[in-house]
């Protein structure tokens, strides 16, 4: 019995009311070898992305074009056999797949017998289409029902969103959200392949690889990775997606292949016929070089897989420059995962592993706990109250300002950075009738995008902080323009602006280290809360609190009716519970301020 001209199977995506989609595999004549290839129907694919068959493919079109998978597509028509692409048995078997397939409510069933032609599209061009179209039901579906990778940014919203459907919070979450960015849905895949956030190098991996590096570097090899570098550096590179990085970043790369390189030479897995050139990222047999080296790197020369991901980050980012500037044969780019994305599955998966490996080891360096935090701010109220014994005038602002800051960021959950580096009096910082402030950052105008990404936020801060910003205000208003002074306005600058952001982060960075002796980012503050926070038996409530507290992603709009005293009962728990903790550090308070005066107490802030 003679084989059938084409193998067809059936894939069910679920969305809507669902759609079955036919996958036909047959041979790839455009390309060398005859490779058997998977195809999907255009058609289907607008039916599940737009939910109709009929109309223009202008759309559809549009995508592949912008997706660089043009190309890929197979017209089936009478052309294709008299080109030899097609064979008349498979001509005739794809069209009357394609006609019984089609769905009678999108189609007129009378009208299928004038259909004489259709496009098929590989399945992994047709991958890249709907990651192209952009985060949606149908395009996840798909992805799914093909066992194609999802963004990871995709992952994260849809996480968010069934949270907030749910009315829970996951600040972990939160925090990865942040990580991608206040716009992670909108980041193209192509953008995700080269952004996974780098992780600390590791000085001992590092040093025990280095006599792994490839030594004898080929003069083609070394010409194709300066050309690297300066596509990747450039201002403007046409081929490349997204914006210039930093030479160190393109250089790290370079030695990342120099070291699997080393290792394929010393370990004699260089494949049988390859030369050590850039042309071996286009091999279809990638996945399984780079898993081999993953491989070794952990049980042989027992890297952490924070350092694995660094270097297979670098590998994917030489991989995508290789694909996009040497052409790799159409029978690579169309298997199922292609390398690439085989590559981009072992980074995600080291990141993964490093993530869970971190819970458990010790962190060093650019890290305290939330006990230590509070440790910090006892140190600072100490030095500002022996201050008010003696010193100079300088000394004694230099302490108020140590002390209101590190109160800002460690008795209620530590803020987006922005918020308390851009506190302004009677702007963001306002006093309130009978006493007491509260941080207003529902105006637009005052630069927070805070307010423009997440709605207004207005909410009464704890009695715990009046004190020490009553004091701290009236020694600014003393100054010049002080009544609508910045809070942390540059040391030896002008109070009509803020600290640029990276000179905030070295200042809290060296405030930190002044107070307890380590350094720690304001970034790092907040997930030192976090951490803190999952370790406690903090009822949900508190959490769902903590998010909204520090500025975590809700649905919140703007409206003309805005309720300030919302704010105030969704930050309450979050703060109280974070208080109660603080009091257990015995810290000087801080003498109700006199204009013009200076005091101090040596009572303890009360239990709550």
């Amino acid at each position: 019995m003679a084989a059938p001209p084409i193998v067809v199977e059936r894939f069910r995506v679920e969305h809507g009311s669902g759609f079955t989609m036919s996958v036909i595999s047959l041979p790839d004549r455009r390309a060398a070898g005859n490779q058997i290839v998977r195809f999907v129907y255009q058609r289907h694919l607008e039916a599940v992305l737009y939910g109709r068959v009929e109309g223009t493919s202008g759309p559809i079109w549009k995508l592949m074009n912008q997706s660089g998978m043009g190309s890929t597509a197979m017209p089936v028509n009478k052309a294709s056999t008299t080109s030899g692409v097609l064979t008349d048995a498979e001509y005739t078997a794809l069209m009357a797949e394609f006609r019984s397939s089609l769905p009678g409510d999108m189609v007129d069933p009378s009208s299928l017998g004038r259909i004489r032609n259709c496009t098929i599209i590989p399945v992994a061009a047709a991958a890249s289409i709907v990651r192209t179209f952009g985060r949606s039901g149908p395009s996840m579906a798909w992805l799914r029902a093909f066992n194609q990778p999802v963004p990871v940014a995709w992952q994260l919203v849809e996480e968010q969103e069934t949270n907030d459907a749910a009315g829970e919070a996951d600040l972990v979450l939160n925090e990865q959200l942040d990580e991608q960015g206040f716009e992670a849905e909108d980041l193209s895949f192509a953008d995700e392949l080269t952004m996974m956030a780098t992780f600390s190098t590791d000085q001992e991996d590092d040093e025990r690889l280095k006599t792994y590096i490839l030594q004898r570097v080929p003069p083609l090899l070394k010409s194709d990775l300066d050309m690297y570098l300066l596509a990747r550096t450039a201002t403007f590179a046409a081929r490349r997606q997204g914006g210039a990085v930093q030479s160190i970043s393109a250089e790290s790369d370079r030695t990342a292949l120099f070291r699997f390189y080393g290792y394929l030479e010393r370990m004699q897995r260089v494949p049988e016929g390859a030369d050590l050139y850039i042309s071996i990222l286009c091999r279809a047999d990638l996945g399984d070089l780079v898993e081999g080296y993953a491989t070794w790197l952990q049980n042989n020369q027992r890297c952490k897989f924070s350092t694995i991901a660094n270097y297979l980050n670098g590998l994917v980012s030489l991989t995508h420059y290789a694909y996009a500037n040497f052409e790799p044969a159409a029978a690579v780019l169309n298997m199922e995962p292609n390398p690439l994305t085989q590559l981009i599955n072992l980074r995600a998966q080291a990141e993964t592993a490093s993530k869970t490996q971190q819970l458990y080891d010790k962190r060093v360096g650019g890290w305290l706990e939330w006990e230590d935090v509070q440790k910090a701010r006892v140190a600072a109220m100490q030095k500002l109250n022996g201050a008010a014994l003696g010193g100079t005038s300088a000394a004694r602002m230099s302490l108020l300002r140590d002390a209101a800051a590190i109160s800002l960021l460690s008795l209620i959950p530590p803020d987006r950075v922005g918020c308390i580096r851009k506190l302004r009096l009677a702007h963001t910082l306002k006093r309130k009738d009978g006493g007491g402030w509260m941080m207003d950052l529902s105006k637009q105008r005052d630069g927070h995008k805070t307010s423009r990404f997440y709605g207004p936020f207005a909410a009464s801060l704890p009695a715990e902080l009046t004190a020490i910003l009553d004091r701290y205000a009236i020694a600014l208003e003393l100054e010049i323009g002080g009544e609508n002074a910045y809070l942390f306005h540059p040391p030896h600058g002008s109070n009509d602006r803020p600290m640029e952001s990276a000179a905030w982060t070295g200042w809290v960075k060296r405030l930190f280290k002044r107070h307890h002796g380590e350094e720690v980012a304001p970034k790092t503050l907040r997930s030192s809360f976090i951490t803190w926070l999952r370790g406690q038996d903090a009822a949900p409530q508190i959490l769902k609190s903590a998010a909204h507290a520090m500025k975590h992603s809700e649905a919140r709009q703007a409206s003309s009716d805005y309720d300030q005293e919302s704010d105030d009962r969704l930050v309450k728990a979050a703060y109280e519970f974070n208080l109660t903790f603080a009091a257990g550090f015995a810290a000087a308070e801080v003498a109700p301020a006199v204009a013009g005066g200076e005091g101090a107490s040596s009572s303890v802030p009360p239990s709550l």
